[in-house]
């Protein structure tokens, strides 16, 4: 049998399916039909980190996310590595922030083996690892992983071979319990590399932003929908800072409501905050994380009514990358010269028109969260500073020296950006205002006035039905191809307001790994990385783009249109025009 016949998606992200009976089945028992996948993702993990013995025989850090299937996973898993003598320590529900942070102790473990799904639903689990930098693998190490797991899921003889060998580790791995000192250490050292993350390594920056709280008090709502960061360093951590936090739905594995932290699932933190702020009007942010809370979107008040607003994923990469990006131009000295963000095909071209005012280069790479981690280094090698990187279509901020996404680093770059003050008095946010507004500051700056600020942009939310586009082959490159050639003449009759706009020329972009590849064509034989119509002005610069990039395991590519400006309609009027050109291309190829 194949990974598909399961419903597994192995990936560079991850490795996932439905290990319950359903998307939805909140029961902590697998299904009986997911077991033998299980033990094959258990056994070539455990594989991997048994070939690294030699050099480093440190064990290996186990954790699970606050799903049900949690645990079950995990005594099938470190059955596995009993088979293969590879030593484990496990910490049971801890965020995934958290257990990458306490692996970078080089010295304790060799890696980390996480098992999580993410934001996806309740009764959906998986597993991703890593070494001892903090970093999931990158695409190159996971896929000699992937094909041992097909190889053991498609023949017999491996299989026998694989039952044999677990059975008796699998009994007694039923008293898998937690290593409470393990655990206390791995939030230690989570909360002394977030203090690092968040203050780039200076004690200075640590008392001048506890300092300007204090003057100017910030709360923050934190609903946490059951997620593993209740089981984390998130109220020890405001603490730390100076900010005052609320906390909901704080038991893990106690889901309150979609895990998907987007659209509708933010309207509980919303009227929280609300609530909050109607006590105290300090409290001005709240945050949703996903289950293994490495994701959080946010939610922030409009003083003028008192009413809660939800940010898009979008905003909440935008106003973090501002916040980074200005704290570094208006409130570190030296001023760092030569400066980039590493971001995914589809971030909003409204980071390119933010960073260009702040002198900052963009850099693209394909969807996912280890080929933009693994940019970032590559940028790095070559001589940059890359402080912040992550994929704006998600809203999910990575800050250097971290290597995933983290919803505190976000509520502290948001910090950052409206009350720190430098030992000069200079304010990110103020600062900010001057340079794109050339506004006179009267007065404090709140989030809607920073938004208003933001070079204005609709894009296709990545959750809306409108984003996902079912198509007859499963052929991406040949898709693609035929979209190339039909273009042309789509492009003669394009929606007016391009013209309109000044954008009166295009180029095709593809995306594979840490590569930005120009087409037509210039993909690999499968094709299916992300692909990118840029549109352009006058001077060649993109103003505007449409993007897609197939599923790998049903037939329906995900769509997107970015354009500038505040119109819905003109998004709208954007994405029906690629998915008419989509349409025809996709009859082609029948």
């Amino acid at each position: 049998m194949t990974p598909e016949d399961y419903g597994l998606i192995l990936s560079a992200s991850g490795w996932r399916g439905v290990f319950a009976s359903t998307d939805e089945d909140s029961s902590p028992d697998l299904h009986a039909s997911m077991i033998f996948p299980a033990l094959a993702m258990g056994w070539a993990a455990a594989e991997y980190f048994q070939s690294m013995g030699a050099a480093n025989p440190a064990p290996v850090l186990i954790g699970t996310d606050a799903r049900p299937t949690g645990r079950e996973l995990a005594r099938i898993i470190s059955a596995c590595f009993a088979a293969q003598e590879v030593a484990k320590v496990y910490i049971g529900v801890a965020a995934a922030p958290e257990i990458m942070a306490a692996a970078r102790e080089s010295a304790q473990y060799r890696g980390f083996c996480y098992l999580s799904a993410s934001h996806n639903p309740v009764g959906h689990n998986g597993l991703k690892m890593g070494k001892n930098d903090g970093g999931v693998l990158s695409a190159a190490e996971i896929s000699p992983l992937i094909e041992r797991i097909r190889e053991l899921l498609a023949d017999p003889k491996e299989r026998a071979a694989l039952d044999s060998a677990t059975r008796s580790q699998l009994e007694s791995a039923y008293q898998l319990s937690v290593d409470r000192q393990a655990k206390d250490r791995a939030l230690a050292a989570y909360q002394a590399f977030t203090d690092e993350t968040l203050y780039e390594g200076e004690s200075e920056y640590r008392g001048l932003l506890r300092r300007s709280l204090d003057a100017a008090p910030l709360g923050v709502v934190g609903e946490l929908n059951g997620s593993a960061r209740g089981a984390s360093i998130d109220k020890q951590f405001f603490d730390s800072v100076g900010i005052a936090a609320r906390f909901f739905n704080s038991q893990p594995g106690e889901i309150a409501h979609a895990i998907l932290p987007e659209g509708e699932s933010l309207t509980p933190c919303r009227k929280l905050l609300e609530e909050a702020y109607r006590e105290n009007p300090a409290f001005q942010l709240g945050y949703l994380p996903d289950n293994d809370g490495d994701r959080g979107n946010l939610v922030y008040i409009d003083s003028a009514d008192g009413s809660g607003h939800i940010l898009a994923a979008q905003e909440v990469f935008a106003i973090s990358v501002l916040a980074e990006l200005s704290f570094a131009r208006f409130c570190i000295s030296p001023r760092p010269k030569k400066q980039a963000v590493a971001v995914n095909g589809p971030t909003s071209l409204r980071i390119d028109a933010l960073c260009r005012l702040l002198g900052v280069e963009v850099h693209r790479a394909e969807v996912g969260e280890a080929n933009v981690v693994n940019l970032a280094r590559k940028l790095r090698s070559a001589g940059y500073r890359v402080r912040i990187l992550g994929e704006g279509s998600n809203g999910g901020t990575i800050t250097h020296p971290a290597a995933v996404r983290d919803p505190l680093n976000t509520v502290g770059a948001f910090a950052k950006l409206l009350r720190y003050r430098s030992a000069k008095g200079l304010n990110p946010a103020e600062e900010w205002l001057r340079l794109s507004t050339g506004e006179q500051i009267e007065g404090p700056i709140d989030l809607p006035r920073i938004l208003k600020s933001l070079p204005p942009y609709r894009t296709t939310p990545t959750g809306e039905s409108r984003a996902k586009y079912p198509v007859k082959t499963r052929d991406h490159n040949l898709l693609k191809q035929r979209y190339e050639s039909l273009f042309p003449s789509f492009w003669e009759e394009r929606p007016a307001m391009l013209t309109h706009m000044g954008l009166n020329s295009y180029r095709f972009v593809n995306y594979e790994g840490t590569a930005t590849i120009p087409g037509p064509g210039g993909r690999s034989a499968a094709g299916r990385g992300g692909f990118k119509v840029e549109l352009l002005d006058s001077e060649g610069l993109a103003q505007a783009f449409l993007w897609m990039r197939g599923s790998g395991t049903e037939p329906v590519f995900r769509v997107m249109a970015d354009i500038p400006g505040t119109s819905v309609r003109a998004e709208e009027e954007l994405l029906d025009w690629h998915r008419r050109i989509l349409d025809a291309a996709d009859k082609e190829v029948i």
